[in-house]
């Protein structure tokens, strides 16, 4: 897996963008990582949250306070791509707009 480096205990999967966890990383790393480095990734309480036995995060202890967050937020803290319509906005699921809190009245540039 381009990326990866494992020494000993020590797993580092730095700067590659993503949006989660690889599940190869977990299946060949999982078992054995005591620390485990995502630094410039797309991540946070997300990583705490699928893995809630880790020790060290970012070359730092896990605090308390991360795992008492991640427990709260990190099931919701997942990084979603909003779908991206191309023009023909018909019923079905891959052509609806993104997701947006504004009612879709106030979504039309005349409103």
């Amino acid at each position: 897996m381009a990326g990866l480096v494992v020494s000993g205990t020590q797993v580092s999967y730095v700067g590659q963008d993503c949006r989660e966890i690889p599940e190869q990383l977990g299946r060949d790393c999982g078992h054995f990582a005591k620390r485990l480095d995502l630094s410039f990734n797309l991540l946070r309480c997300f990583v705490l949250h699928k893995l809630p036995h880790l020790k060290f995060l970012d070359a730092q202890k896990v605090t308390r306070q991360e795992r008492e967050e991640a427990l709260i937020r990190g099931a919701f803290m997942k990084v979603v791509k909003p779908m991206v319509s191309s023009g023909d906005h018909s019923a079905s699921p891959e052509h609806q707009l993104p997701y947006s809190p504004l009612p879709s009245a106030s979504r039309e540039l005349t409103s």
